[in-house]
């Protein structure tokens, strides 16, 4: 996993014209890559799709982070990055609709995190989230594993 970065500053400093590069040899070297990139239309996300394999959809239930994620499936579209999973994190159970038909209007499975406390305690922690005995976050996890292990 590779960070998105943690300040704006960091952000702004950032060098992307080796970005592709970068991310071909960490794919070279161990067995799968993810990068963690923002949503939106900024210049950097576009070299984070570029070098993309495949784009992973995640978004919260709000409006605006919604309509970001639907700008990033078709900036990917565009540069041919294909979209293998659509996410809603941070989701209550009334969500599911709201996934679904994201997940059929693009054409991918789509998998429901739960809102649960248990992420945000073992998010800095090295326990898995299955410990604190949270099944549906512990099961959602795994269905998107399987789905990305399928790529």
């Amino acid at each position: 996993m590779v960070p998105g970065g943690c300040s704006l500053a960091g952000a702004r400093a950032a060098d992307f014209g080796r970005f592709e590069e970068t991310v071909g040899a960490l794919d070279r070297r161990f067995p799968g890559v993810v990068v963690d990139c923002p949503s939106g239309l900024a210049r950097d996300v576009g070299e984070q799709l570029r070098a993309a394999d495949l784009l992973l959809l995640v978004t919260t239930p709000e409006r605006t982070a919604l309509m970001d994620a639907l700008r990033t499936r078709k900036l990917a579209a565009e540069l041919g990055t294909p979209l293998g999973v659509v996410v809603l994190n941070r989701a209550g159970a009334d969500d599911r609709p709201l996934l679904d038909r994201l997940a059929d209007d693009l054409g991918a499975p789509g998998v429901v995190i739960p809102d649960r406390s248990v992420l945000a305690r073992t998010s800095g922690e090295t326990r898995p989230v299955d410990s604190e005995r949270a099944t549906d976050v512990a099961a959602a996890f795994g269905t998107l594993a399987r789905i990305l292990d399928e790529y």
